[in-house]
C-alpha cells in the first residue's frame, strides 16, 4: 500500500513537537508518528505520548461522536445539539453575571488529537 508522510505537531502540550506522520494513501490511515529532524523547536525530539497519538485516535474504545447523560445512561446526540447545549451555559452565565466574573481558560489538552493530519 502506498504511504505517504505528512508533517504535522503533536497537540497535547504547550511544546507542539514536530511531527511526521505515516499516512496509508488509501483510507488516509494515521499508521505511524515519528519526530520530525527538521522541526525547527523539537529537532526530532517528541515524548512516548505525542509518539502513541495515533493508537489512541484508532482505539476501537474511542468515542467519535458526542454523548449526552439521559435517564436511562448516555445516548448519542448530534454535534449541532452537543456544541450548542455546551454554549448555552457560559452564555447564561455571562448574561447573568457583572462585568469580569468569567475568564474562559484554554488548555493544552483541549486541542484534539483526532485533526492531527486532516
Amino acid at each position: 500500500m502506498p504511504v505517504e508522510l505528512q508533517r504535522t505537531f503533536c497537540r497535547i502540550c504547550e511544546a507542539h513537537c514536530g511531527l511526521v506522520a505515516e499516512v496509508e494513501r488509501a483510507n488516509q490511515r494515521v499508521l505511524r508518528l515519528i519526530p520530525d529532524r527538521e522541526h525547527p523547536v523539537s529537532r526530532g525530539y517528541c515524548c512516548a505520548k505525542g509518539l502513541r497519538l495515533c493508537e489512541v485516535h484508532h482505539d476501537p474504545d474511542r468515542l467519535d461522536f458526542p454523548r449526552k447523560r439521559g435517564p436511562g445512561g448516555f445516548e448519542r446526540i448530534s454535534w449541532e445539539q452537543a456544541l450548542s447545549e455546551i454554549g448555552a451555559a457560559p452564555r447564561r452565565r455571562t448574561r447573568s453575571a457583572s462585568t469580569g466574573s468569567f475568564a474562559p481558560v484554554r488548555t493544552p489538552i483541549c486541542c484534539s488529537a483526532c485533526c492531527m493530519c486532516w
